[in-house]
């Protein structure tokens, strides 16, 4: 199967050798530089990409990424030039990203069902979040009791924080919410 690239499991442990052999491969300086530059670049672009989809609802899809990859690359490379092959290079990192590009994603499904409190108990179910972190804020609760009934919910705005102050405040706000309304046997349920 000369040409085609092969993902051998789910693990894609063929990109990750792939990616090792060209940590580890004793070359020029100028080429180890590179090999850590194109690792460093590929991380920060996706890690770019997965905030603008994760907070700004913007997704990116594999060829933009690695535009922007290769134009990092081409910066970096007319820093370099004449002190690399080019067209080996090429043909090495269009291999290697043809290999992330063809990859799926392998996804588990795990169902999350709300648990009722004992008999008697009311759960308190709370979080906070931030666009950005830190960032703009909220959080909210909730309160139901054991048969799953809508006791009270409420929710609030926070201004800038970070997420970990949210959700600590969502939780202040929610246990105090149970006291001034006489419920002092809780239950509560949160992410963090």
């Amino acid at each position: 199967m000369e040409g085609k690239l092969r993902i051998y499991n789910a693990n894609n442990a063929f990109l990750r050798l792939k990616a090792h052999s060209w940590w580890n491969h004793s070359g020029t300086p100028l080429y180890n530089a590179l090999v850590c530059f194109v690792i460093a670049c590929t991380c920060l672009e996706i890690w770019l990409a997965r905030n603008k989809a994760r907070f700004e609802n913007r997704n990116s899809h594999v060829p933009s990424i690695i535009g922007n990859i290769t134009n990092e690359i081409c910066i970096f490379l007319n820093h370099a030039s004449g002190r690399i092959k080019i067209r080996e290079f090429d043909k090495k990192w269009f291999n290697l990203f043809s290999c992330v590009a063809s990859m799926h994603t392998q996804r588990n499904f795990l169902i999350i069902k709300w648990v009722h409190p004992p008999t008697r108990r009311v759960k308190l179910n709370c979080d906070g979040c931030s666009k950005g972190n830190p960032g703009n804020s909220g959080g909210g609760a909730v309160l139901c009791d054991y048969g799953g009934k809508l006791i009270w919910a409420m929710g609030d705005f926070y201004g800038t924080c970070s997420n970990m102050y949210a959700k600590t405040v969502a939780l202040l706000q929610g246990l105090k919410r149970c006291i001034e309304t006489g419920f002092l046997h809780v239950v509560i349920e949160t992410d963090s």
